[in-house]
């Protein structure tokens, strides 16, 4: 779900924000303990700031329009006014070895209750928005277990359909078999002993056309009765030739 994904991202920003603030808080404590601020550490204080309000200003936007306007409204608030006019304070003043713009008390009374209600919130809009998603999940189970379910049917049906394939496969090559071994083995024997005993032999009767399915194996089995046909037409017309040849003899005699 790409909302509920961009949602969570927000959540990750904005418990990262309180961590920079965090950060800012440890900073900034320090720098009143020792009494002074170098260039770079006032750096580091104004960069956290802008980073806060970056992340903010990225992940409050995929919140939903409720979560949004609470975050907004408490950093807009009487609440913060006092955290944010003490950082605006401590960086404007600039390196100095004796800060007077904000003093130790001051900070911690205007960051730690900031620091504590932010924490507050991030649990709270944690929970929502795992109520928001718990429904979300569902379906994507109920769709993977539909998707399971489906693809087992599916898998089920293709084995049916392979095992009744190689069946018919199987009975169509024992027929071809048979066939086979009866036309070398029986048929084609019995033909010549007949022919050669001088007996009638009909073609229809011992060559028959035989029907077989249009596929591969069928054709296979097409070209075996056509080639049994060709060999008792040609062992009758030798035969009846030979007779022929007899009979001209015994009339010459």
């Amino acid at each position: 779900n790409v909302s509920m994904d961009k949602q969570m991202r927000a959540l990750v920003g904005v418990s990262r924000a309180r961590e920079i603030l965090s950060r800012e808080d440890a900073l900034i404590a320090s720098g009143l303990i020792a009494g002074r601020f170098t260039t770079s550490e006032l750096r580091q204080i104004s960069g956290l700031v802008a980073q806060r309000e970056l992340l903010y200003e990225v992940s409050l936007e995929n919140l939903p329009a409720a979560e949004r306007r609470r975050v907004e409204q408490f950093w807009g608030s009487p609440d913060t006014e006092p955290l944010r006019s003490a950082e605006d304070a401590l960086i404007a003043a600039g390196p100095t070895e004796r800060p007077g713009a904000v003093d130790a008390d001051r900070w911690e009374e205007s960051a730690v209750p900031v620091l504590d209600r932010l924490a507050g919130d991030a649990t709270e809009m944690g929970n929502r928005f795992q109520d928001r998603a718990e429904p979300a999940a569902y379906r994507v189970l109920a769709k993977a277990g539909i998707a399971g379910v489906l693809g087992f049917l599916a898998l089920i049906i293709s084995v049916f359909v392979s095992v009744r394939i190689g069946r018919e496969l199987v009975r169509d090559l024992s027929r071809l078999r048979k066939d086979a071994h009866e036309v070398s083995g029986v048929r084609l024997p019995s033909v010549m002993r007949r022919l050669a005993a001088g007996e009638q032999v009909d073609v229809e009767t011992e060559a028959p056309h035989l029907s077989y399915e249009p596929d591969e194996i069928g054709q296979v089995g097409q070209a075996l009765n056509t080639l049994q046909r060709a060999a008792v037409e040609a062992a009758v017309k030798q035969a009846d030739m030979r007779r022929g040849v007899s009979e001209v003899f015994v009339n010459l005699a």
